[in-house]
């Protein structure tokens, strides 16, 4: 980045995580002096972001029912095919859970992976499936 900001441009953003993506940490280079004044200064938000973040919703193993997306992802196979998808929903009542949306139901990787629309928000029902897995199924579909 620093050869880079030398050639050409004025800033960079650097990032980088660590950990098992649980650790990120990033860095703003730039060819202009800060303002007089303006450092030194503490970069520590994790206190703010801890008292935004708010309390962790329960946990529901075995939900059932409505719901929206909260995020989500879709695993692949080595040959690229999609393994399974995994949704983290929420339920009426504010409950969390774990989705999942088999390979075989292609409109539904699909939806997670064509970016035409978005799916975190979207509302849908978790129902049991076999093997104990509960399976997520859009609204519309």
């Amino acid at each position: 980045m620093v050869q880079r900001l030398r050639e050409q441009g004025r800033h960079g953003l650097l990032f980088g995580n660590g950990g098992f993506a649980t650790h990120n940490h990033s860095l703003v280079l730039t060819r202009e002096p800060p303002p007089a004044g303006t450092l030194p200064q503490s970069f520590e938000s994790q206190a703010e972001a801890d008292a935004a973040r708010g309390p962790v919703p329960p946990f529901v193993e075995d939900f059932t029912g409505p719901g929206h997306i909260e995020t989500y992802t879709v695993l692949y196979e080595r040959d690229g095919s999609a393994r399974f998808g995994v949704i983290v929903g929420r339920g009426a009542s504010g409950e969390r859970f774990l989705a999942k949306v088999p390979a075989q139901d292609a409109a539904g990787i699909d939806f997670l992976c064509d970016g035409k629309e978005e799916p975190v928000g979207s509302e849908g029902h978790a129902v049991a499936g076999p093997g104990g897995d509960i399976l997520w199924h859009r609204a519309d579909s």
